[in-house]
């Protein structure tokens, strides 16, 4: 969930922008690589990067994202102190989070179902560093990252979006963009250029300033929702335009994640329920069968009684699975996404 914690007047002066946290999700691999790889030797800031991968194997970005890199990349250790001019990469299944001067990893509740998850960063780095902080946002499903930029902003920090219709998906870039008030929307090609030129420059009062105007964390409210990772109940944060719900433990979902899972337990519920009512007509059926010669007393078939059972049964089997078909077809799936 969001920090919320209260923002003071920022002093700006002899501040610098040191560190840099970057976000990406589905078409995020290629987009950093490049980035990475444009970052000069001498850059004065520390970069640490959040891509959401599988915690089933082991990663390899570090090593991968580092050979046409002109500064070290290296993958994320707990407790190591934090180098100006190093690349720092989230490991899979832990949180990557900073205090002021080192990398703290951690097993904790996941955010959008996702650990490492791009908020727990951005919002340790809002906290930590203020205005120091640059968050970046880039390709990604979903609205993942925007909850932690929002914290950088409030915290006086510059918010940077890869443009969306430069993104290999658009929607982590286009939810931080309609949430929160970036301060740069550009393009991957310049994205480089514009992290180097801000690195090691002083804090932008004005920008700093404006940062802290934003939109403050509702009051949390207890929701009807259960959470989908642990059971436990959810609270509802509102923050501008954005929607957030956290549990007691601290999984933590965007309204989008959350809505999400809510309609893949949904679809999972009615596939649930096509299969009991195949089950329903097949056993109506068989009874059908064996009851063909008998009456009951009225003079009514029980025959005919299971037959309509089961003719009910397949009707209601096929207006659900029409429907779900409907839903997931590429079609309606490709209108949902643009």
């Amino acid at each position: 969930m969001q920090s919320g914690a209260n923002v003071e007047p920022i002093e700006t002066d002899l501040m610098r922008y040191d560190i840099i946290v970057i976000g990406a999700s589905l078409g995020g691999f290629d987009a950093l690589r490049q980035l990475i790889s444009e970052f000069p030797a001498d850059l004065p800031a520390s970069v640490l990067v959040v891509l959401h991968i599988s915690s089933a194997h082991e990663s390899f970005l570090a090593h991968i994202f580092g050979q046409k890199a002109k500064l070290p990349v290296v993958p994320a250790q707990d407790h190591d102190l934090i180098r100006p001019g190093h690349v720092y990469i989230a490991v899979p299944d832990y949180h990557l989070r900073v205090d002021d001067r080192h990398i703290l990893l951690d097993h904790g509740p996941k955010h959008n179902f996702h650990r490492p998850a791009i908020d727990a960063l951005f919002f340790s780095a809002a906290k930590a560093f203020g205005p120091r902080a640059i968050g970046v946002v880039l390709t990604g499903a979903l609205d993942d990252g925007t909850a932690g930029l929002m914290d950088i902003k409030r915290f006086g920090g510059v918010a940077v979006v890869q443009d969306p219709a430069d993104a290999v998906n658009a929607s982590m870039p286009a939810s931080a963009l309609n949430c929160v008030q970036v301060d740069h929307c550009v393009p991957l090609s310049e994205m480089g250029r514009l992290l180097s030129g801000l690195a090691g420059q002083p804090v932008n009062r004005s920008i700093a300033q404006k940062g802290i105007h934003m939109p403050a964390p509702s009051e949390a409210e207890l929701s009807t929702h259960i959470c989908p990772e642990c059971n436990g109940p959810m609270w509802c944060v509102e923050t501008g335009k954005l929607l957030h719900f956290h549990c007691r433990i601290g999984h933590a979902f965007s309204g989008q994640s959350l809505l999400v899972e809510k309609t893949q337990a949904l679809e999972s519920a009615l596939w649930s329920a096509v299969n009991a009512l195949k089950d329903k007509a097949d056993i109506s059926t068989r009874l059908a069968d064996r009851l063909k010669d008998e009456k009951k007393a009225i003079g009514i078939s029980s025959a005919d009684y299971f037959r309509d059972q089961a003719a009910n049964a397949e009707s209601h089997a096929k207006v659900i699975t029409e429907i779900l078909l409907k839903e997931t077809s590429p079609t309606v799936l490709a209108g949902k996404n643009s």
